[in-house]
């Protein structure tokens, strides 16, 4: 398999789509007289309902697993961009009606069930919609919240939202009054709501076609698994390391409980996909009881951490389970013979954390592989680095020349990925070098 030397479009281009598609509608409503000149405030909050209307509409596409999206920005930034466009969205609508209250007081009649008014009545469905979003969304973790349960009501109610926030806007009309802009409203509205459909219906039918079975469940470490699946009747599943992709046990790909985990196995043996899960949940709590010959289901491949562009070298700087996708391009480099430097850096609190430690070992004799273990608690007799990462021992090892050529790509906790973000800037690597990713956004 060759080498690209292509990389995705860089996280600005798709920000910026994302920012001119959301002034479409503005934009249309005033060239189509959308805007009667009702006054600046109005007008503004009129504007800024609308957008926030489309910013919501734009939230389905970002979940879609649209694979250029993913490989571009990563899952990582992606879903945070995700998130920033929610709050952008909730912050909009506060504006719309703030603006509208402030100015014109009546204006709350249309929360007035008496009234009838229909473009106000579907706003109870709407603020209440979104109201549980946000705090189902914020207090996930804090309100215990079991992921698959939260996964199914985030998207319902964010249908929820689209569809009554659609209903409001045409039956307000303030906007909508020539037939281009309630195409508008419309297609976009059936356009978000097929994109929901096609993660929770489509893709599972697709999946009917392709099933997988698991061929082994293999103990690593104390709660650290190695689940692999084999394809069954088809030839698999292509993918480049570093990408993830959504995990279904059991004969019914419909399940709530669809999981994303990073591929662990060489990119070059697509029939064949290897995961390395650690128990932290109810559905990773299980692997342990998984009987061979269950049947699974694999959508993917998704997200990814694009590796194969530099020439010079990789350096993969991991925490933990963040392992995973540095063992992947392990293993593909050497199936690839590829001799390219690759330096990993691997933090973990104990020796014995350090899952896989005799397989990189191994590697190491295979690949131009260097592996710089550093442990925040280390045994008596211990040679190596210890404590965190820091840019003193990124100094120590990085190479002294062409380091700003070279890849980094950093897998582990929200603080760890913080930090190396900030010891490779002061390093003097470009930030356009260094891509992360989280393990723990679900």
């Amino acid at each position: 398999m060759k080498r690209s030397g292509r990389r995705a479009p860089r996280g600005w281009f798709w920000g910026a789509g994302y920012f001119f598609v959301l002034a479409i509608p503005v934009t249309v409503a005033y060239l189509e007289g959308g805007l009667p000149g009702r006054g600046f405030w109005i007008d503004l909050a009129v504007a800024a309902g609308a957008v926030a209307f489309f910013c919501f509409c734009g939230q389905f596409v970002l979940t879609a697993r649209f694979l250029p999206l993913g490989r571009s920005l990563g899952v990582d930034a992606e879903l945070r961009f995700h998130g920033r466009m929610g709050t952008l969205g909730a912050g909009l609508v506060l504006v719309h009606a703030g603006i509208l209250i402030a100015v014109a007081p009546g204006n709350l009649g249309y929360m007035n069930p008496g009234l009838g008014a229909p473009g106000g009545l579907i706003l109870y469905g709407a603020l209440l919609a979104l109201g549980l979003l946000a705090l189902s969304t914020l207090g996930r973790r804090a309100l215990k919240i079991p992921y698959d349960l939260w996964r199914l009501t985030h998207g319902l109610l964010a249908g929820v939202v689209v569809v009554t926030g659609a209903v409001h806007i045409l039956a307000v009309g303030f906007w909508t009054s020539n037939p281009l802009n309630r195409i508008l409203v419309m297609g976009t509205a059936a356009l978000a709501l097929y994109a929901l459909a096609h993660i929770r219906l489509v893709k599972p039918l697709m999946a009917l076609r392709r099933p997988w079975v698991v061929s082994e469940v293999r103990y690593e470490a104390p709660k650290v698994w190695t689940l692999a699946v084999q394809a069954l009747r088809h030839d698999g599943l292509r993918f480049a390391p570093g990408q993830y992709a959504w995990l279904t046990l059991g004969r019914n790909p419909f399940r709530l409980e669809q999981h994303p985990f990073t591929i662990a196995s060489s990119a070059e043996r697509n029939d064949r996909l290897e995961f390395v899960i650690k128990e932290l949940g109810d559905f990773t709590s299980k692997m342990s009881s998984v009987a061979p010959d269950t049947t699974a289901y694999v959508e993917g491949p998704c997200g990814g951490m694009p590796w194969d562009t530099a020439p010079r070298g990789v350096v993969f700087l991991a925490g933990g389970v963040g392992i995973t996708p540095a063992l992947s391009m392990a293993r593909t480099l050497r199936d690839r013979r590829d001799r390219r430097p690759f330096v990993l850096f691997y933090a973990a609190s104990s020796e014995g954390k350090l899952v896989f430690r005799e397989e990189l070992e191994r590697l190491r004799g295979e690949l131009a592989l260097t592996v710089v273990p550093v442990l925040e608690t280390p045994p008596p007799g211990w040679t190596g680095e210890t404590g965190y990462i820091s840019r003193e021992i990124l100094d120590r090892h990085l190479p002294r020349e062409g380091r700003n050529e070279w890849d980094y790509l950093i897998c582990g906790p929200d603080p760890m990925i913080e930090q190396m973000h900030a010891h490779l800037t002061a390093l003097g690597v470009p930030r356009r070098r260094q891509r992360s990713e989280r393990f723990n956004w679900v």
